[in-house]
């Protein structure tokens, strides 16, 4: 969604089709991945959520972890670590940090002025393509920043539900939406209107950043690769980093438009990779020999077109698509999804998206021919 189920849960960028990027995370590891039974999270962390809530904590929530939380707790633990973000910025940069239960994910709903089902769902007629969101409402447990109170509950919509278009539809990607009774850390950002066209029918929503899922070692995990404790969270609240005014800040890197000619590797720095994450169907390694990275880059350095909205989904089958992640010496990250059928090379960014047609040997250089 612009206010995507998944697309926060990258950390460092918005939640479009970032979702796919994360799904496809999903889908390569599950064939190695084994899920574990986790054992209940000690009592030390009950009482200090209780003493924190001043409220007696409910069994359902807090003394035990769902099997969907256990399940996806091991999957994000898998997980390579790509958009890793700081926590000081992820606190300064979300208006509410909670930690909330799920008492009731409702009907379906189309962020359409009218709410109904378009006719087209890629339909261009406006700057987001509609979708079905789900009304998810929590309960407000402990109150870490913002104005939400415990016991407090609030409807946020999110996308990625199953059945829902475009996303939930998708056979290719498992289930991981959360569930009645599960509880989650998140970081919320401010409320938008995520319906399409007009004020007069609202969808208000608050626009989730980042969720982290509690494990048996009392500790938070996020699919980005995010690990805190409360301690952590509490301590980063309470003393924030100092801005380092002596730190030379980059430039932003311009926006590009369609149409547009672009060399990836000046834009993105990529002759500075020291590693890189392949994730496919097919080939599943991280690549960290010189030559290859070499031979893999030359691929890109040379002018490309910029293509069409790389926000607009794919409709993509899973098995056709590959992760690539570029990580630097500085260990930054760049990633793009890449179709191996169409060519197409989608740097999914919420400030400055970029899609293109990859040059023909980059498949032969990635090993996906």
């Amino acid at each position: 969604m612009t206010t995507r189920f998944s697309r926060f849960v990258t950390g460092s960028v918005g939640f479009s089709v970032s979702f796919t990027l994360v799904m496809l995370l999903v889908a390569c590891n599950s064939s190695d991945t084994s899920v574990q039974a986790t054992s209940p999270i000690t009592q030390a962390t009950n009482t200090a959520i209780a003493a924190r809530t001043n409220q007696p904590v409910e069994p359902s929530t807090a003394t035990s972890l769902s099997s969907t939380a256990v399940a996806a707790v091991t999957t994000i633990q898998s997980l390579p670590a790509v958009g890793k973000s700081p926590l000081d910025r992820d606190v300064k940069q979300s208006d509410q940090i909670v930690i909330a239960k799920v008492e009731n994910i409702g009907e379906l709903v189309w962020t359409t002025p009218d709410g109904k089902e378009p006719v087209n769902v890629n339909d261009n007629k406006y700057s987001t393509t509609s979708e079905q969101l789900a009304p998810v409402q929590l309960s407000i447990n402990t109150l870490f920043k913002g104005n939400l109170q415990p016991g407090q509950k609030v409807t946020v919509y999110l996308s990625g539900a199953p059945n829902s278009k475009p996303y939930g539809a998708s056979k290719g990607f498992p289930n991981d939406f959360l569930k009645v009774g599960e509880t989650r850390l998140w970081f919320f950002n401010k409320e938008k209107d995520l319906r399409q066209g007009t004020n007069n029918n609202p969808l208000i929503s608050l626009m989730p950043k980042l969720y982290y899922i509690l494990n048996s070692d009392t500790r938070w995990y996020a699919p980005n690769g995010n690990i805190l404790t409360i301690a952590e969270l509490e301590s980063a609240i309470k003393n924030p980093a100092p801005e380092m005014n002596t730190v030379v800040k980059p430039s932003p890197t311009p926006e590009v438009q369609v149409g547009q000619n672009l060399n990836l590797v000046k834009l993105y720095q990529l002759d500075k990779t020291q590693s890189i994450v392949l994730k496919s169907a097919s080939r599943n390694v991280q690549i960290t020999d010189a030559g290859e990275i070499k031979a893999i880059i030359a691929t890109l350095d040379k002018s490309l077109t910029a293509n069409s909205d790389p926000n607009m989904p794919t409709g993509a089958d899973v098995k056709d698509l590959a992760l690539i992640v570029f990580t630097s010496s500085d260990v930054r990250t760049i990633s793009f999804e890449y179709n191996r059928i169409t060519g197409a090379l989608t740097h999914h960014d919420s400030i400055n998206p970029v899609k293109v047609l990859a040059p023909n040997e980059l498949a032969q250089a990635l090993g996906l021919k």
